[in-house]
């Protein structure tokens, strides 16, 4: 089991979400966060994959940076638990700004045959601050998978990132639906097949 500090703080289910993005595939919801200037994100989408799979590819670090938006470096730092991993991550800002990086642990929870959930907290002390880079201050969020029929999983994602430094937190609101779109329809694009066969680290 992790320890409270780092258990999630935000109740997503609570917020007061309020459409950002309606696509065909996928909608997009974004909501204020009490304490913070960045909004939070809760973007939705179905995949024909079953949710055994979709667990299996959501932690396969080695491929985080084909799908995960800004994704450029993602390394594992240390197996935590049977169910938790903590990772390095380097992630791109456009330009003029410098990119960030963060250290996560992620961890996953069976709630019941049908609905699998894997959250994501920040741990930053298990790798020192580097020279160029803008250490993220906070970044916390949920996956929320549920079996809605035989080799159908809905993928709720959820994620709240306050990402430091210079950035304009209006620039990033603006731009927050992005992050889900492209990260989800990437997912859209992964070959499951490779996982049919593999034992994802379900409770």
């Amino acid at each position: 089991m992790l320890t409270n500090h780092l258990a999630s703080a935000i109740e997503f289910d609570k917020l007061d979400w309020k459409l950002g993005k309606a696509l065909k595939n996928m909608i997009i919801k974004v909501a204020k966060v009490e304490g913070s200037n960045f909004k939070a994100f809760n973007a939705v989408s179905t995949y024909d994959v079953a949710i055994e799979e979709m667990v299996a590819a959501i932690t396969d670090f080695k491929k985080f940076t084909t799908w995960l938006e800004g994704a450029e470096e993602v390394t594992v730092i240390k197996k935590i638990d049977q169910h938790s991993t903590a990772c390095y991550l380097v992630h791109h800002v456009p330009w003029p700004y410098r990119n960030r990086d963060a250290v996560f642990v992620q961890t996953v929870e069976r709630m019941s045959e049908l609905k699998v959930i894997i959250k994501v907290n920040l741990l930053n002390s298990l790798v020192p601050e580097k020279e160029g880079l803008v250490r993220m201050t906070h970044l916390e969020g949920i996956w929320t998978l549920e079996n809605v029929s035989d080799n159908k999983t809905k993928v709720t994602y959820q994620m709240h990132i306050d990402p430091a430094g210079e950035v304009p937190h209006s620039l990033v609101n603006l731009m927050l639906t992005g992050i889900p779109k492209n990260t989800l329809n990437k997912l859209h694009k992964v070959d499951f097949r490779k996982y049919s066969d593999v034992t994802p680290p379900l409770i």
